[in-house]
């Protein structure tokens, strides 16, 4: 028993003390004890203890890459092993530690100390080279897993990315080329190379095939039907060309919206999803949803919107009207005020009418400027008889 404690302490001694070796290329290291063993835990105590006397945010940043590249090479053995469930659980841990190494080199580089010499390169530099190689391994890999072990891959280069795009943004040599059609990669890391994109971080240029030949087929239909392509910030379930005869597609706030291809079919117009139609008109239907401006004195910045709406079912039906509102008017008054209630950004109405019947809504605005736009008018409709409330809108004009 003593000669066992004996063995085991200087396993464990020569674990502790051993030096770091930190391959300046960034290479995976070579892995003898991996996570299937059952002395697994002597490594986790060497790196844990060795971690603990790394002093200096630089000294940990590189420790935490370190052992970023270590949990990665375990990876592929297990991989290779066809353990895969040790596997995702090592995974998870290269996550851990590439994100505790973004985030000390991110606090080296506020206090100016990620330094770039003659001999070394800065910590964030060798970060940047480090990940890159990461990822095109951990792409290499999406291609020779089953289905299964895929997500958990793929959940892996996204966290990569986002680092790498961390540590970018801190750096500013990487130029913002979303919006350009390309989903840009990282090849190259001098100033102006693109910025490493996803399809999280820039939706309309990184498209699945089916998602790009679905964009260029509705943005055929919107050229065809006399519409003109722009952009608008939508929600961010929202892909490009959304339905802009319906409501809510791009009315979610600024941080869960994203930029999109909109269809711009001009006034008193919208983009069904097919081709421009007519507001004026819904299935052969009177539109159920009007509105107009005119004047209400000689001053021209004072205005009064009119809105019709009438319930085009043959039963009662409850009615949701809101009326989004300039930023540069202010509304002196509202009618009816009955069912209504004035919001930061909007107006808005409930109420119930019967078949056939015809509501009036009137705000009064006066506008500090000569910028006069209306933004858009939103309408649900519900009935017991419906499975399902109709939705409709006017756009801006």
């Amino acid at each position: 028993m003593a000669k066992k404690s004996i063995i085991f302490s200087i396993i464990l001694f020569s674990l502790i003390f051993s030096s770091i070796s930190l391959a300046k290329d960034f290479s995976l290291p070579d892995v003898s004890l991996t996570p299937d063993s059952p002395f697994y835990f002597l490594k986790s105590w060497k790196e844990s203890i060795q971690t603990f006397f790394t002093f200096g945010d630089e000294n940990k940043a590189k420790q935490y890459l370190h052992l970023a590249a270590v949990r990665l090479a375990e990876y592929q053995k297990m991989l290779e092993k066809g353990k895969d469930e040790i596997a995702q659980k090592t995974l998870e841990k290269y996550e851990e530690q590439l994100n505790k190494a973004v985030e000390k080199t991110n606090e080296l580089k506020k206090k100016g100390k990620d330094i770039e010499s003659i001999t070394e390169k800065s910590i964030t530099n060798q970060a940047i080279e480090s990940i890159s190689k990461h990822v095109k391994i951990l792409q290499e890999n999406l291609q020779k897993v089953p289905e299964a072990a895929k997500k958990g891959i793929e959940n892996a280069i996204e966290n990569s990315q986002k680092q790498m795009e961390k540590l970018l943004e801190k750096t500013g040599i990487c130029e913002n080329l979303c919006g350009n059609g390309n989903c840009e990669e990282i090849v190259c890391l001098a100033q102006g190379c693109p910025c490493p994109e996803s399809k999280e971080t820039c939706p309309q240029d990184c498209k699945t095939d089916k998602e790009k030949e679905a964009s260029d087929k509705l943005e055929k239909a919107c050229l065809n039907s006399g519409g003109k392509i722009s952009t608008s910030l939508c929600c961010l379930s929202v892909s490009d060309f959304p339905n802009n005869c319906l409501i809510g597609g791009c009315g979610c706030s600024s941080d869960n919206s994203h930029q999109v291809k909109t269809c711009d079919c001009g006034p008193n117009k919208c983009f069904n999803g097919e081709k421009c139609v007519s507001v004026k008109k819904n299935g052969g239907e009177e539109y159920p949803l009007h509105s107009t401006l005119v004047s209400q004195t000689n001053d021209q910045l004072e205005k009064v919107l009119n809105i019709s709406v009438k319930n085009p079912l043959d039963s009662n039906a409850a009615i949701e009207l809101e009326q989004f509102l300039p930023s540069n008017a202010l509304v002196e008054s509202f009618s009816p005020e009955n069912g209504g209630q004035k919001t930061g950004s909007s107006i808005l109405w409930y109420v119930s009418l019967q078949p056939g019947e015809e509501s009036f809504f009137k705000i009064n605005l006066k506008f500090s400027d000569n910028n006069i736009l209306i933004p858009s008018t939103h309408l649900i409709i519900r009935s017991h008889k419906l499975t399902k409330a109709l939705e409709y809108a006017l756009p801006a004009f």
